[in-house]
């Protein structure tokens, strides 16, 4: 984003010396990226943080050179003058979906005679990379480049019914914006409409209709704080960027769109002439709340291993338009400025001390080194040796998300509630899951569309539920590693579990007969792996608790008497609507109980030579080996 040097220089004073300016602003965290010449002046490109919105203005950059070069802080309010013309009689403004716009703010000038803006203002628009139009329409990109809030000018004679509504668009409905272009708009974009059509879809570009021409006589300013979100999902989805959903994707400041709508409607009077009508219209749906934050001192120097001076903490935030009021002898109370967006924390305080203070002021120690063991607990050594044994299996390893599908979670998990969270990423990643196989079977789709015949996954993770007051009494509380006891008596639980995911496309048509990607190796896989941790497991036959697993090959899955899984096929049906054609096997074990060591026990050898003997025992096909293994045992003497 390019700014000229002199325009900053309208401001503060900045250093002659160009490289000292450059460095200044690299070393604090702002990067010039390179110094151009244009129209004669030196202008910098900078490459802004997505998380420093503030910057991205002159009076932005400004104020940071204040504190960076220690130097007089900008000053400047502007103040048009008003007529004693009524904004109402002109104009009148409804925000129905006051959501996705907080604050809607408007001027009206009459009477103006637009024609084109004065040479500086076209020489600085050209410099910083944006085309002189008219004084008005320029007049607002300059204002955007000097206060960094984007504005709208509206030509009033084109607004039907003198109505301005903020709402939602119609499904469908169409616009034709100012880069000539039209678009087909969708009912989750905010649009600027009149009581018959869109004029402009909200905080990313004007309508052609309505906009600003030297024809025009009478003028809406509008100075508005949208959604961020709401503006970056409609940005993407009508392939649009500009330099006003560029800042608003970032967040604008709420109280700067007062200062702004004073400067521009200074610069047309300027320059246009008309009358300005007092009493703007100001539609605000909530109070901007000022947030404070305590910093504590001693805790700046544990941060940092330095101590600054009280004097100078206040300083800098002072520079910064930060105000500090001391609440004790070691703590101070921090007002953070509405345009400041990305500080919420005493720690996004200090590093705001400190890149102003100076990182080259930070003591360059060798850092110390103890020698002590890894640290790993029992059940980190177990879940390694666990990881290694899958993987010499030949099983591929899983990471997911811990958020999962609201629909396809209850799939695969009987117990407890779905966790929702508050400000999901989208809906489909909406809930915390219950179960590993939620995400697994996503992964299995993925692999089979890619035309992979046969794989096997496992994954090594935790799952998470709400259980009620009465369901939390009558669970097997061993089974949970952690949890969090709510007010009403619930329970959130988090629960470590291993998945495994077996896939073979055609088990008929397998290259390896011997190698089967079936339910028979997936049992072969858990006894080996209940083997290798001195553990006894068994599988016995049940129902299954969901439609999605098959009625006849679903077992309960016990360690040492206790139950703490299942095996399973998955239904070919229910895969179809996965998109999956081949046959899945699946299964899902507590690990907690892996994780617990068990001692080794010895017993002396045999005085006796040992004989082998092969038996055939011939049963009815419903008896399985469990049951002939457990009758044997109990028949045995040793």
């Amino acid at each position: 984003m390019r700014f000229p040097i002199s325009w900053i220089r309208d401001f503060v004073p900045l250093p002659e010396d160009i490289e000292v300016i450059s460095r200044g602003f690299t070393f604090s965290g702002t990067e010039v990226e390179e110094i151009l010449e244009s129209e004669g002046e030196k202008v910098f490109d900078f490459n802004f943080t997505v998380n420093r919105p503030d910057l991205m203005s002159i009076y932005g950059l400004a104020r940071e050179s204040s504190a960076i070069f220690d130097i007089q802080s900008p000053k400047y309010s502007p103040n048009p003058k008003k007529s004693q013309l009524k904004i109402e009689d002109e104009i009148s403004i409804e925000v129905p979906d006051s959501d996705l716009c907080p604050r809607y703010r408007a001027y009206v000038i009459k009477g103006a005679k637009v024609g084109n803006s004065t040479p500086l203002i076209q020489k600085r628009l050209i410099q910083c990379g944006l085309r002189p139009i008219n004084a008005v329409v320029d007049a607002t990109n300059y204002v955007l480049l000097e206060y960094g809030h984007p504005l709208h000018a509206f030509d009033i004679k084109f607004i039907h019914g003198k109505k301005i509504i903020v709402r939602r668009a119609k499904e469908g409905e169409k616009i034709k914006l100012l880069d000539g272009s039209e678009k087909k708009l969708s009912k989750d974009m905010l649009v600027i409409a009149d009581s018959e059509r869109a004029l402009a879809v909200a905080g990313v570009m004007g309508g052609e209709e309505s906009g600003v021409s030297f024809l025009t006589r009478d003028i809406l300013l509008e100075g508005a704080v949208f959604n961020p979100v709401s503006i970056r999902r409609t940005s993407k989805a009508l392939n649009l960027h500009t330099d006003a959903s560029h800042r608003f994707e970032r967040g604008c400041d709420y109280e700067g769109v007062v200062k702004a709508l004073d400067r521009v409607a200074e610069l047309i009077l300027e320059m246009c002439g008309g009358q300005l009508c007092e009493n703007p219209i100001d539609i605000k749906t909530e109070n901007n709340k000022i947030e404070k934050i305590e910093l504590r001192l001693p805790r700046i120097k544990k941060i940092l291993g330095i101590e600054i001076p009280k004097e100078n903490i206040i300083k800098i935030l002072d520079k910064l338009e930060f105000k500090a009021e001391e609440f004790s002898q070691e703590v101070l109370k921090i007002s953070i400025p509405t345009f400041r967006v990305d500080v919420e924390r005493e720690i996004d305080i200090i590093e705001e001390l400190i890149r102003i203070y100076g990182l080259d002021k930070l003591p360059v120690n060798t850092p110390s080194v103890i020698d002590i063991e890894s640290g790993r607990n029992e059940s980190q050594i177990s879940e390694n040796k666990i990881r290694h044994f899958l993987s010499q299996k030949g099983l591929f390893e899983a990471v997911s998300f811990s958020m999962t599908d609201p629909k396809i979670d209850p799939l695969f998990s009987p117990t407890g509630e779905q966790i929702k969270i508050s400000n999901p990423l989208s809906e489909s990643n909406s809930v915390l899951r219950r179960s590993l196989l939620s995400n697994i079977v996503l992964n299995a789709k993925k692999n089979a569309c890619y035309d992979n015949k046969s794989f096997g996954f496992f994954e090594i993770g935790r799952v998470y539920f709400k259980l009620s007051k009465n369901e939390a009494e009558k669970f097997n509380r061993s089974k949970i590693q952690d949890s969090y006891l709510c007010k009403d008596g619930s329970i959130i639980a988090e629960e470590p579990r291993i998945a495994i995911l077996l896939y073979e496309e055609d088990i008929s048509k397998s290259f390896n007969q011997f190698y089967l990607r079936d339910i028979y190796q997936l049992k072969g896989i858990i006894e080996g792996l209940f083997n290798f941790l001195h553990k006894k497991c068994s599988f016995v036959e049940q129902k299954p608790y969901s439609d999605i697993f098959s009625e006849n090959h679903f077992s309960k899955v016990f360690c040492d008497g206790v139950e703490i899984g299942f095996i399973s096929y998955l239904e070919p049906t229910k895969m179809k609507d996965f998109e999956i054609n081949g046959k899945v096997c699946v299964a899902e074990i507590d690990s907690a109980p892996l994780f617990k060591r068990t001692d080794p026990s010895f017993k002396p050898f045999s005085k006796y030579p040992t004989s082998r003997r092969d038996l055939s025992i011939i049963v009815e096909s419903e008896v399985r080996w469990a049951s002939i293994e457990e009758t044997i045992l109990k028949s045995g003497t040793q």
